[in-house]
């Protein structure tokens, strides 16, 4: 393997490790500012601070399909810079804000968008790099990122802020959004193979003008639809069903630990889900991986987990019976999210993958963002998390339905799939040639007839010619002898 390559594909790894890590910290971790907001801003009450994180995880997801379109513009690092940047600023005027409704444009929209413009263009560097192993890849690289800065971040933050104001600690962590843009400016590389696939473009446009206004017309198309397949579709409203649960869980996991237990050690809790989910990103990962497995199938299981230990949850009592149960849920859900980048890759394509996922990815921050507002609803009025908690485990049940019906896709059907388009392409290259070929026999023959035609006719004129000329000259001896 070329050192060169393995290099800018460990930098890639690294650079996108750390921007996940830094976004899904962020928003996973947020319960450590409610306290301290409320008590920097009077007036914030838990409708208002919980809806500071209910914007920032939203627009992460939503404005993922402006992400997709920016990444096929203008390019994939410079989307990734700008959102770094974007970031940066939210953080920096976040520590000047004067009252709660400043912080939630802030902290909430801003920090919201910058994070969208810089996740969604990272998962399709990954792609761009990575090819047999990308399963494993995404495993790794949120293993190392997102995961591992959520088991670690809330003990940071904790100690930060007891030594330390809350808006120093948002100075501090911009330092995360500066490192996160050097890393997109210097490490997100588009591919050796792309560049010359891009310079190859390039001269054929410059080769023929017919060609060179083709492409001018197709660029002005921002939003491409031909990836709307049937599949893609099915699968698309299925992990945004899904997400309706997912959200609820992580959103209430501390209040209901305190129900179910009396304890007050729910923030452990939290820990646990992060850390089994690092294992089952990287473990299911690289399973994925396997020629004969299918990604699709592999994410339906994982949702089906999910949705039996939802319905399950509201049972039990022990925390020595719920802590392992989490470890396994932490699990599933982490090979479900793991997947969704691999998965849609099957489905649309490398090539489309970019405004695929970013669609996908909004439709999911819909549900993210009604989940938690539904269950929080269905709390106040039942004073109970039973309800909220089936109906999580009835969405995740409802999103494995649909999935059923999304055609399964093996790395081994893929590789028949095409060499049955390629054998079939060559076979109508062979079909066509023999037609040309018999048209041209055809054309050459009705040509040999039609010369043979007018060659007979020829020789019919000559004939008649001579003939009349031999009636002339025997008219011309009878008028000469009388």
């Amino acid at each position: 393997m070329d050192r060169k390559k393995f290099a800018e594909q460990l930098l890639v790894c690294v650079g996108v490790a750390w921007c996940n890590g830094v976004v899904f910290a962020t928003i996973n971790c947020y319960s450590c500012f409610i306290k301290h907001i409320q008590n920097t801003f009077p007036h914030a009450d838990n409708f208002t601070a919980g809806g500071i994180n209910s914007m920032m995880n939203g627009l992460t997801f939503a404005l993922s399909p402006l992400a997709g379109i920016l990444s096929d513009r203008i390019g994939i690092r410079t989307t990734c810079c700008i959102g770094s940047l974007i970031a940066f600023i939210g953080l920096i005027l976040s520590s000047f804000a004067q009252n709660i409704y400043q912080l939630v444009v802030t902290f909430g929209v801003l920090l919201g968008c910058g994070f969208s413009l810089t996740f969604t263009p990272s998962l399709v560097m990954l792609a761009k790099h990575f090819d047999k192993r990308i399963g494993l890849v995404n495993g790794l690289v949120t293993f190392c990122g997102s995961c591992l800065f959520t088991v670690v971040t809330p003990f940071l933050l904790n100690w930060i802020l007891s030594i330390t104001t809350l808006r120093m600690t948002f100075r501090i962590q911009s330092i995360s959004t500066i490192i996160m843009f050097l890393f997109s400016l210097f490490t997100y590389k588009l591919p050796r193979n792309d560049i010359s696939k891009i310079d190859k473009h390039k001269q054929k446009q410059k080769s023929s003008t017919l060609e060179l206004n083709s492409e001018k017309s197709k660029s002005r198309v921002l939003i491409q639809r031909d990836f709307y397949t049937r599949d893609y579709l099915l699968w698309t409203l299925s992990i945004g069903v899904a997400h309706f649960g997912f959200s609820i869980i992580y959103t209430f996991i501390v209040p209901y630990y305190l129900e179910a237990t009396t304890s007050e050690t729910g923030d452990r809790m939290v820990s646990v889900l992060a850390f089994s989910a690092a294992i089952g990103r990287f473990t299911i990962g690289a399973v994925s991986d396997l020629s004969f497995v299918s990604r699709v199938r592999v994410q339906q299981c994982c949702v089906i987990i999910v949705a039996l230990i939802y319905t399950s949850l509201p049972h039990l009592k022990s925390g020595y019976v719920i802590a392992p149960l989490l470890s396994v849920l932490g699990f599933a859900n982490g090979g479900f999210v793991v997947l969704l980048g691999p998965v849609c890759y099957d489905i649309v394509g490398r090539d489309k993958a970019s405004q695929a996922l970013g669609n996908a990815l909004f439709v999911c921050s819909l549900f993210t963002i009604s989940g938690p507002a539904t269950g929080g609803k269905i709390f106040d009025v039942t004073e109970s998390l039973r309800v909220p908690f089936y109906s999580a485990g009835v969405s995740a049940f409802v999103g494995a339905l649909l999935m059923t019906f999304v055609a399964g896709r093996t790395k081994m059907s893929s590789e028949k799939k095409k060499v049955a388009v390629s054998s079939s392409s060559e076979g109508e290259g062979q079909i066509k040639f023999e037609k040309e070929r018999n048209t041209s026999s055809e054309q050459a023959s009705q040509s040999t007839i039609h010369k043979d035609t007018y060659d007979n006719e020829t020789l019919q004129d000559k004939c008649c010619n001579v003939e009349k000329d031999n009636d002339n000259s025997n008219s011309i001896e009878q008028n000469f002898i009388v």
